[in-house]
């Protein structure tokens, strides 16, 4: 599911900022502005879809104004669930221009005279246990921090009680100025503030993205001649891309480790050395991919180094806090990489050619850490 979230529409008006005060409290009633800076003035809004109101007043009598609101919420009582039909977003674009109408008496405005300020991306999937996805979320931050010094980043984690342990949740991750990510769980922010509780786990992937760097990515900030079509092909081409390569370089780093640690081990310390790296195993699948192809010991024995090493896993997995799952999450990859990423991509491990990504339309394979060489076992 793709669609826009929040959003923010600016618009040079032909009318002085005393005249937009008047309108504003005319259909806002009780609603005062809050002066911030010289002539600007905010309205905290806070009715139907609409957030808040900011107005800009300019020395030739015109003015500013920016409408910040929600996409969803025009239509529904949350926003649990991105805008994602072309048409709706038509209806919505139209109703903030009959808004800026209304307000500032200007009605020479046309929707060619709206921009985008910022704007909400979300990609938004169905998933059996939110939970389960936190080996894929702390993964994916890391691959972040790796390549982007970021100072304004968060981590979000909650306490489940049956499990009598903490999760992650998500995280915020400013990738750069004008460009900020947030990956979570929906559910659990819905069911926060709403009475209605969504009983199934939603995953998140958010991008916001303000006017310039939506300019250099879409070419454009123009409320019409955007779709959301346009911004996700946007995002996959720009964006998509980039974030898939951070993730194989992630797994492909944590291969090196892996390697380097379970070359030559002493079986007896097999268990010690799972539960001492387990922060680098992304799945068992994967360890004991490495432990197979880097063994030259018959397969009795690295059959019974696997199931050593599934017996750490499940053993650790039952008692580590924050939760950690360390089975499946070759397929939880593959959705978020198909699903959230947009990167049509089938993602397969196994003992013969490791961890590897085919392109399904460009019809090639991702090289690098994935093509080795297995050593042949007597």
């Amino acid at each position: 599911m793709i669609g826009l979230d929040r959003a923010s529409i600016w618009v040079l008006v032909g009318a002085h900022i005393e005249l937009i005060d008047i309108g504003i409290r005319k259909k806002y009633r009780h609603i005062l502005g809050r002066k911030i800076l010289g002539d600007t003035q905010n309205y905290s809004i806070g009715k139907e879809n609409i957030n808040e109101i900011k107005v800009i007043g300019h020395l030739n009598k015109t003015s500013t104004i920016k409408i910040d609101f929600s996409y969803p919420r025009s239509n529904a009582s949350t926003n649990l669930y991105p805008l994602t039909s072309e048409i709706e977003k038509k209806i919505v674009d139209d109703k903030v221009l009959n808004l800026i109408k209304e307000i500032s008496l200007d009605n020479e405005i046309t929707i060619h005279d709206l921009f985008y300020d910022y704007f909400e991306l979300a990609i938004q999937e169905e998933v059996g246990s939110f939970y389960k996805f936190n080996n894929l979320i702390m993964m994916f931050y890391r691959a972040l921090a790796r390549e982007y010094d970021s100072k304004d980043s968060l981590v979000y984690s909650n306490y489940r009680t049956a499990m009598d342990r903490f999760y992650s949740t998500g995280f915020i991750f400013k990738i750069m100025t004008g460009w900020q990510l947030k990956l979570y769980s929906k559910a659990h922010e819905h069911n926060k503030k709403n009475i209605e509780k969504q009983k199934g786990a939603l995953i998140k992937l958010e991008h916001k993205i303000t006017q310039s760097i939506i300019k250099k990515v879409c070419q454009t900030n123009s409320v019409n001649d955007l779709t959301i079509r346009d911004i996700s092909n946007s995002v996959k081409k720009h964006i998509g891309e980039k974030l898939f390569k951070l993730i194989v370089n992630e797994l492909s780093r944590n291969d090196e480790i892996l390697k380097k640690k379970f070359s030559n081990f002493d079986s007896r310390e097999l268990s010690n050395l799972v539960r001492d790296f387990e922060e680098w195993i992304y799945d068992e699948k994967i360890i004991n991919s490495i432990i197979s192809r880097n063994s030259d010991k018959s397969l009795r024995q690295i059959e019974r180094y696997r199931s050593t090493v599934k017996i750490a896993l499940l053993e650790s997995q039952i008692r580590s806090s924050p939760y950690r799952e360390s089975f499946g999450n070759i397929e939880r990859l593959s959705l978020f990489i198909n699903k959230l990423l947009l990167i049509e991509c089938e993602v397969k491990c196994d003992y013969k050619k490791h961890l590897t990504f085919n392109f399904i339309k460009k019809r090639h394979k991702h090289v690098g850490f994935l093509e080795e060489k297995k050593v042949t076992h007597q």
